[in-house]
């Protein structure tokens, strides 16, 4: 072979290595918000989380409190893949096979991540105490899982679906506690407060409001948290009776969505929407006014809200305001959205009540 088509090999064996190598990288997403790119993680558990970064040799650390979510895009078992395909699909039941298939035999991040995807999958599908069971088989299937907070997370959020506030406030508690015992971090217990004011917000909605306007000042540094805290103020003046003032806190967060993310934005539309239907009968014209704002919430916003409850309450609001209009085709157009809530989230209070309607 001669020197130039040797030369000619090396630099398609050099790309084909580069090319293989980029394939593999892995992903680091933050909830700051920063994305770590072209690493590949070595270990994650509640201790925290370990990688390389392309041209650095030594390993770094990251706190497990701090990141949202790791992309794996390595090489991935055929089963596991079958289950990424099923879930795309929506076949929920066949998807939580395949990953409990790719989870048995395996000892990489397979495992952890095969587990808590059949325990999602059968809450979605609303069996709840199977959920339940799942979320508990993977804290004793890899005892320092990094899901570990997220599984107390699930296990109230499937009792809160049963209609059971006393379990959910329980199981909240018991996550506090594992943040100290485990050493989780702050955000698994600031999360917690929020869902345990968000319980008891209409039995006392001061303290709520005062709660939520603290959390979001300690929220800080988990910018998830305190937006939802954020979010929860606008509802409770809506509870106080103060909905002009509800109604300019949402429009600024809404002007302000640079600084936002798709979920604040969303939320806030959300909360502008319920400012026009919030009293005991609203009128024609005052649902046409807030059909706009939940509309967007559902057109502009619902691909990446896929699974997030604030598609489900648009979906309902959003219905109930086509319902409030005269005519069939408003009619139609109402069950559509109705149907679409109780489908998709049937776990959450929004797919309970449009199940009534």
């Amino acid at each position: 072979m001669t020197l130039a088509k040797l030369s000619r090999v090396a630099v398609v064996a050099s790309a084909l290595v580069a090319f293989a190598g980029a394939a593999r990288a892995d992903e680091i997403v933050l909830y700051k918000g920063d994305t770590l790119t072209n690493v590949t993680v070595t270990n994650e558990s509640y201790e925290g989380l370990t990688y390389k970064k392309k041209g650095i040799q030594a390993e770094q650390s990251l706190a497990a409190a701090k990141v949202r979510e790791v992309r794996y895009t390595g090489k991935k078992s055929k089963f596991y893949e079958f289950g990424e395909d099923a879930l795309a699909a929506g076949d929920l039941a066949k998807a939580a096979e395949f990953f409990k298939t790719a989870a048995a035999p395996a000892k990489n991040w397979e495992k952890q991540y095969g587990l808590f995807q059949v325990a999602e999958c059968l809450r979605r599908m609303n069996k709840l105490e199977d959920a339940i069971k799942a979320y508990n088989e993977l804290l004793t299937a890899v005892p320092k899982t990094r899901f570990y907070g997220d599984c107390y997370e699930r296990i109230a959020q499937c009792q809160r679906a049963q209609r059971k506030p006393d379990e959910a406030k329980a199981t909240y508690e018991q996550l506090k506690g594992q943040v100290t015992l485990k050493s989780l971090g702050q955000r698994w217990e600031l999360l917690a407060d929020f869902r345990l004011l968000e319980l008891d917000e209409k039995n006392d909605s001061k303290k709520a409001l005062t709660g939520y306007q603290d959390l979001q000042a300690k929220a800080a540094e988990f910018p998830d948290v305190a937006n939802m805290a954020r979010l929860r103020v606008g509802y409770v003046m809506i509870q106080q009776g103060q909905i002009d003032k509800a109604r300019k806190f949402f429009e600024d967060i809404i002007k302000d969505r640079q600084a936002s993310d798709t979920a604040v934005v969303a939320g806030a539309y959300n909360g502008l929407g319920s400012t026009f239907i919030s009293k005991e009968k609203p009128s024609v014209e005052e649902f046409d006014q807030a059909l706009f704002p939940f509309f967007r919430t559902i057109f502009h916003y619902g691909d990446e809200l896929k699974g997030n409850d604030l598609l489900a309450e648009a979906l309902f609001k959003g219905g109930t305001c086509l319902a409030a209009r005269p005519g069939e085709n408003n009619q139609k157009r109402a069950k559509q959205l109705f149907s679409r809530c109780k489908g998709e989230f049937p776990t959450s209070e929004w797919g309970k009540l449009a199940a009534l309607k």
